[in-house]
C-alpha cells in the first residue's frame, strides 16, 4: 500500500500540537493535584511543577511520552481501519467469485439446455446427430 507523503506533514503538525496541549494539560494537573505528592514518579513531578519554572518543565518531560502514547493510539486505531476494510475487501472479492462461479455454471446448464431444444427439433425433423456429436454435446468428449 503506497502512502502520500506529502498528506503527512500536516497530519504530523497537528498530532504535534495536540501532544503538546495534553502534555502542558498534565502538567498543570500535577501542579494542582495535593494527592500526588504520595505517588512515587508522579509525587515528584508533582514537587517540581512547585518550581517557578516547574510546569514547563514537567510539560517538555511528558511531551515524548505524550506523543508516543497518541502516535502508538493513532496507529493503533488506522491499524484497524485498515484491517477492517482488508476483510471487507476480502469478502467482497471472495462472494464477487462465487457470482462468477455460479453464473458460468448457470450460463453453462443454460445453453446445454438450448442445445438440447435444438437437438430435439432436429430430431423431429428426421436429422438425428452422430454418436460423436452426442458425445460432444453431453460433454462426455471434454478433456476440460
Amino acid at each position: 500500500m503506497q502512502r502520500n507523503i506529502g498528506s503527512l506533514a500536516p497530519w504530523r503538525l497537528f498530532d504535534g500540537s495536540i501532544a503538546l496541549t495534553i502534555s502542558m494539560l498534565l502538567a498543570v494537573l500535577l501542579r494542582v493535584w495535593e494527592g500526588a505528592v504520595n505517588w512515587p514518579v508522579v509525587g515528584s513531578l508533582h514537587r517540581i511543577t512547585q518550581w517557578e519554572e516547574g510546569v514547563i518543565i514537567v510539560a517538555t518531560l511528558l511531551l515524548f511520552p505524550t506523543a508516543l502514547t497518541l502516535y502508538g493510539g493513532f496507529a493503533m486505531i488506522f491499524a484497524a481501519k485498515q484491517a477492517v476494510d482488508n476483510w471487507a475487501y476480502q469478502r467482497a472479492q471472495k462472494k464477487l467469485e462465487e457470482g462468477r462461479v455460479l453464473g458460468v455454471e448457470e450460463g453453462m446448464v443454460k445453453e446445454r439446455e438450448r442445445i438440447m431444444k435444438v437437438v430435439k427439433v432436429l430430431e423431429e425433423r428426421g436429422m438425428p446427430l452422430t454418436p460423436e456429436q452426442a458425445k460432444a454435446l453431453t460433454g462426455e468428449g471434454d478433456n476440460r
